[in-house]
């Protein structure tokens, strides 16, 4: 039965849409994402762009895209329930296509004229050092071309900012001047995961945040164990930083700890996938 709310119930308040894969097994995009977000106290909104029923690295794998015209209807359904008066961040992972990415945009032109003040974070996810590119070549000169100068923020790893840019980025020094070319209008800051690599030593890991003002670089420890979906661990935690009005160099710190007490959870859980503490009084990154 269908009923239409009445003149004194209010819509929920959603205050970040997060817009990623989805997967019934396992701790990639909002699967593990909209935990952590919810862990630091944000009413989400998950808006899937691909649904599998675990990530490619198994020996089965279902699902896929989710239709255009899914996708599209999922986001505006949220303006027209006037859930989003409250919305601070709109954060975006994986797409499934370049269609996905025209029906955001569209959304995203259409909301920002009413809501100026809401940020767009955007991990451009197309691959990475290990396995190169792993979506198609057209969604990657539509990060370049279209998505990339819409962002407040973006979230890529080395090799992502190679592809967005065109420029090396084999030294720290690269990575910085590669990610000061993606600023902008839009843009007021990149953060660069797993930068430089070939110059860390086997035990470290190096992020290059890079801003109009000036650039910061962070080292952290590298972990034995390698699980899929840190990168939307760490965006989805940057993202919570960010909303609570932390400076960036503050939020991109407890973003990368954030990540690293749950590598060291998952460790300790021995599993493959990533795992979050079980109880909320295990602080992230309250701090």
């Amino acid at each position: 039965m269908t009923t239409n709310p009445t003149a004194s119930e209010h819509s929920l308040s959603i205050e970040v849409v997060s817009i990623m894969s989805q997967v019934v097994y396992g701790s990639v995009g909002n699967s593990i994402a909209v935990p952590l977000l919810q862990r630091h106290g944000l009413a989400v909104a998950a808006v899937p762009t691909v649904v599998f029923s675990n990530t490619p690295h198994y020996p089965t794998l279902h699902g896929g895209a989710i239709p255009v015209d899914w996708f599209a209807g999922y986001l505006d359904d949220l303006l027209a329930r006037d859930a989003l008066l409250q919305l601070r961040a709109v954060v975006v992972g994986f797409l499934g296509n370049r269609a996905q990415m025209d029906a955001l945009l569209c959304w995203w032109n259409r909301l920002r004229s009413e809501r100026p003040d809401v940020i767009l974070i955007v991990d451009p996810v197309m691959g990475d050092h290990d396995h190169g590119v792993y979506v198609d070549e057209d969604l990657v000169s539509a990060y370049r071309e279209a998505m990339a100068a819409q962002a407040t923020g973006l979230t890529p790893n080395g090799f992502e900012l190679a592809k967005l840019t065109g420029l090396p980025v084999d030294g720290i020094g690269e990575v910085a001047k590669a990610a000061r070319t993606l600023l902008g209008e839009q843009t007021r800051w990149v953060v660069v995961t797993s930068a430089a690599p070939m110059t860390c030593s086997a035990d470290e890991m190096t992020i290059v945040a890079v801003t109009r003002e000036g650039e910061y670089v962070f080292s952290h420890p590298r972990l034995p164990l390698s699980p899929k979906g840190t990168g939307d661990l760490f965006t989805a935690s940057l993202t919570a930083q960010l909303v609570a009005a932390a400076p960036l160099e503050t939020a991109v710190t407890r973003a990368f700890q954030d990540v690293l007490g749950v590598l060291r959870a998952t460790r300790a859980a021995r599993c493959a996938e990533l795992v979050l503490p079980r109880f909320p009084s295990m602080e992230l990154a309250d701090r």
